[in-house]
């Protein structure tokens, strides 16, 4: 499976913390697109398809989410319970 987990750089002082995301610097893609999505219900399944023509991070700004990732031959569990961490998935 074609996915890694990616570590972004956090700028912060006593104000608050700041992550930049920057198309072909630490999102090694060009960014067309960006959603976001809340007041989801807990231990609800969301997603049942696949992207198959595209590059995408995943970040759990609040809370977490866990992420069952098929190619058909295996499965994975990736859980993200942190803002500063993204799952890039190629």
């Amino acid at each position: 499976m074609n996915y890694k987990i990616i570590s972004m750089n956090v700028f912060g002082d006593s104000r608050g913390k700041l992550v930049s995301l920057e198309s072909l610097k630490n999102v090694p893609f060009e960014i067309k697109r960006m959603y976001y999505m809340f007041d989801t219900i807990p231990n609800e399944s969301r997603g049942f398809h696949a992207h198959k023509e595209l590059e995408q991070i995943i970040i759990a700004m609040d809370g977490s989410c866990r992420f069952v990732l098929d190619d058909g031959l295996t499965k994975e569990s990736i859980l993200l319970n942190r803002p500063d961490i993204g799952l890039y998935i190629g």
